[in-house]
């Protein structure tokens, strides 16, 4: 679902009040959607994001040594579990993390050292706290080892769900024209950084202003596209640019749609990755000339880094890249200096040569 900044943020500040005012650790439930008017898997998503932000807000009050101490008297003292603590109004915090605290403080082991015991309780030797701990790992919705795989195994999905969209049918994407994540950390030495698919030959898509792109690669996120999300992200697809060219991030959450429209503004194309809520449609393979000059942009940093330009096919693959051959497909290759900046500007050129008249 593509949400505009306003809606975004009405929804999103409605998921952390919900999570900062002791409903932190419940899952959300069906009837959220209704009251927001929104799917349940973009919802979801808004408040994933939203309890993580709750805790990178509050996990500093909870590691005080005033604050553990406290912890510890009710759990020791007056008999409270670990999971009642978390999840009391006062404390509304992740029962798993709160956890983590009392098997530092109890075990008296390094931070380090406290991971190996929460991924396995049965190694805590104390009965109790084994117990209480194997129990918060269970209660909590959003933080925990077990919502961490399931988080693994969702990125696996979106990450197939990408590589099969590109190949639909049979009339999509060779197999021969594009590298998985896997394939290029196979390669010896492999690329420091591995988008989820890495086409061999440049692509041509239309971004949210219709206008013609060059992309390289395409790169999955099974959450919800905001600006801290992107924010998170950008490391990663700088890299990502900088080693094999332009590309695009594909959000299955839903994306805030001001960030996709960012196309046309700022940086020049290349900078920052297209932003798309499903895995856009290849219009056309990019010219000669086109990936010629693709090359030659990126020949001095792809090869010091083994990144893109050593990878790429002699020539472009034969027929066009997707299921439907678009407008774009048909049309004459666009001259030299095109792209998205170029359109809006024109684009705006129009609107004020229209105004005079």
């Amino acid at each position: 679902m593509i949400l505009t900044r306003a809606q975004h943020q009405r929804a999103a500040e409605s998921c952390y009040l919900r999570a900062s005012t002791g409903l932190a650790h419940l899952r959300l439930p069906p009837s959220a959607c209704a009251a927001e008017g929104l799917p349940y898997d973009a919802l979801h998503a808004l408040q994933l994001a939203a309890h993580a932000r709750h805790v990178r807000q509050t996990a500093h009050v909870h590691r005080k040594s005033d604050a553990l101490e406290r912890y510890v008297s009710a759990y020791a003292d007056e008999g409270f579990t670990i999971l009642e603590i978390a999840q009391s109004r006062k404390v509304n915090f992740s029962p798993y993390l709160l956890a983590r605290l009392f098997v530092e403080r109890l075990l008296g082991v390094k931070r380090s050292e406290v991971g190996a015991y929460m991924r396995t309780p049965s190694l805590i030797p104390d009965v109790r706290l084994r117990g209480e701990v194997a129990a918060c790992v269970e209660a909590d919705a959003y933080c925990s080892p077990l919502v961490d795989r399931v988080k693994a195994w969702a990125g696996e999905e979106h990450e197939w769900r990408l590589q099969a969209a590109l190949a639909r049918g049979g009339r999509g994407v060779p197999r021969a024209a594009l590298f998985t994540e896997e394939e290029l950390r196979a390669r010896a030495p492999p690329p420091r950084r591995t988008p989820d698919v890495l086409l061999r030959w440049p692509a041509v898509v239309a971004c949210a202003h219709g206008a013609p792109a060059l992309v390289t690669w395409l790169d999955s996120k099974a959450a919800f596209g905001e600006e801290h999300a992107v924010a998170e992200a950008a490391a990663q697809v700088a890299d990502y640019a900088r080693l094999f060219g332009p590309g695009a991030v594909v959000w299955w959450g839903g994306h805030v749609e001001e960030l996709a429209r960012a196309c046309c503004e700022g940086p020049p194309r290349g900078a920052a990755p297209l932003v798309f809520a499903e895995p856009p449609q290849l219009l056309r393979w990019a010219t000669l000339e086109e990936a010629a000059a693709l090359r030659e942009a990126l020949a001095e940093d792809a090869a010091r880094e083994e990144g893109g330009s050593g990878l790429w096919l002699e020539e472009p693959p034969a027929g066009p890249p997707g299921e439907r051959v678009g407008a774009l497909a048909a049309a004459a290759p666009p001259p030299p200096g095109w792209g998205c900046a170029a359109a809006e500007l024109q684009r705006q050129d129009a609107l004020r040569e229209a105004a005079r008249v």
